[in-house]
């Protein structure tokens, strides 16, 4: 689809007729998707950037990991593969190497998300460090459509409940 010149309308299009914002979607590539992807890729990853898009490499460290497309490429987020959360709170490597992807991260303007966070300790460690937003099992686990849409009902009931008795 990122090599399809028309990806980038279709989508805003998409997006005006269900009424949301361009702001609201997150496209995720892997670093071997975003390699293979070449300069029309790259055009059409610009183009959604500009519109607002956010772009992600998932699965930041396991792949290719070259800088370079991080200067080139219109990126928004890192996402820090679960194989360096999985230790976090408990071996040295794993906290190291988290470490330098938050930290390049961040010095490039960039926001972190860490995959796989599976228990308090992960995420509490995560924090400390100043990951910006954690995903994995200790918040959800997978589930069914009609499921989701109630957690977000309840969510959304909920914030409304919290507003409304803040005022």
């Amino acid at each position: 689809q990122l090599r399809d010149d028309g990806f980038a309308t279709w989508l805003q299009d998409s997006l005006n007729k269900a009424g949301l914002p361009s702001s609201s979607i997150v496209i995720e590539l892997t670093e071997g998707a975003l390699m293979d992807q070449g300069e029309s890729g790259l055009k059409v990853l610009n183009v959604l950037a500009s519109c607002g898009v956010k772009i992600s490499i998932d699965d930041f460290g396991t792949g290719y990991s070259s800088l370079s497309y991080l200067k080139r490429l219109p990126i928004a987020e890192l996402k820090i593969d679960r194989s360096f959360v999985d230790g976090i709170a408990t071996e040295t490597d794993d906290k190291a190497i988290a470490i330098a992807i938050l930290s390049l991260a961040h010095t490039l303007g960039l926001s972190t998300v860490a995959e796989g966070v599976e228990t308090a300790q992960q995420l509490a460690v995560l924090r400390m460090l100043g990951c910006d937003t954690a995903q994995g099992y200790f918040f959800h686990k997978p589930m069914e459509r009609e499921h989701f849409r109630l957690l977000l009902q309840s969510v959304s009931a909920a914030d409304s409940f919290v507003g409304a008795s803040a005022a």
